[in-house]
């Protein structure tokens, strides 16, 4: 089948791709290392599969309910990505069998994350240290990351887990007792032991387990694969499997883990990319409300 030249318009915030079988809004074409961009996709008739490609990260469509032929979905741009000018690739499949498929050229921007210097004491640094149990932590952790549910259980934007100072920004080049360490995947906010913490977005807990290298540690699954993540808790008010709204609290404040104080660590995943959460609680975008 031919199709014609796509038509590439720029509107406020978005950039929109229009074509005969599908119009592709993308709310920003030049994203900074660990934001998120919101795709919208009006078709002419159903689209069975789909997915969009950045770089070797594939990532996929949902269907927006309240729309006849409506796709949405986010894309997380991973803070270790390369600044650079690269393509979103979109790959459609539609209900007829027929197929579609185009690209549109963004440009990564750098966040310029700066570099943040720890001091751990011996019992924590020995801890910083467990690779066996980093390793397996890491792997369960992503492998929750990984859940995708086609089901939206979010609403509005996000809300902060509790009131505190903000000690660590997402991406931060951690760097442990003069030992490089890594990228920061979340923001730390500090407060006192004890201090309830709530779940920024309403979803189902997808983990709720002690863990030797990040805490007590509990993760909620809001749909589309979209997850957050809270670390470090003293108790945890939860477990799997759990429906809970936003803004119940899930457990308390603490300092479990590779923690220099208590705090709280909260992050935000995209479809198994960690993104910005400040992002998500000032700015969530209007295309997923």
């Amino acid at each position: 089948m031919i199709f014609k030249q796509l038509i590439v318009m720029l509107s406020i915030g978005s950039t929109l791709m229009a074509h005969p079988l599908v119009d592709i809004d993308v709310t920003n074409i030049n994203p900074k290392q660990g934001d998120a961009i919101w795709i919208k996709i009006n078709a002419s008739k159903p689209i069975a599969s789909g997915t969009i490609r950045l770089k070797k990260k594939t990532f996929k469509i949902f269907k927006n309910n309240r729309e006849n032929n409506q796709y949405l979905t986010c894309i997380g741009i991973s803070r270790y990505i390369q600044t650079k000018n690269t393509n979103l690739s979109f790959s459609f499949t539609f209900a007829d069998g027929s197929t579609y498929q185009t690209s549109l050229p963004i440009r990564i921007e750098s966040a310029n994350f700066t570099k943040e210097h720890i001091k751990l004491k011996p019992k924590k640094y020995k801890i910083s240290q467990d690779r066996s149990s980093r390793k397996t932590e890491n792997r369960l952790i992503g492998k929750t990351f990984q859940t995708t549910t086609a089901s939206k259980k979010f609403s509005g934007p996000f809300i902060w887990p509790l009131e505190g100072r903000i000690t660590s920004d997402f991406g931060t080049q951690r760097v442990y007792n003069n030992k490089p360490g890594w990228s920061h995947s979340g923001t730390d906010i500090s407060a006192k032991l004890g201090t309830p913490i709530k779940a920024s977005q309403s979803g189902t807990i997808a983990l709720a387990k002690s863990l030797k290298v990040h805490g007590n540690t509990v993760m909620i699954n809001h749909g589309w694969g979209i997850i957050s993540i809270y670390n470090h808790l003293d108790k945890i008010n939860v477990k799997i499997n759990d429906k809970i709204s936003k803004g119940d609290i899930i457990g308390t404040v603490g300092s479990t883990g590779i923690a220099t104080g208590t705090h709280l660590h909260f992050g935000i995943s995209v479809q198994s990319i960690r993104v910005n959460p400040k992002d998500w609680v000032f700015d969530t975008s209007t295309m997923a409300l």
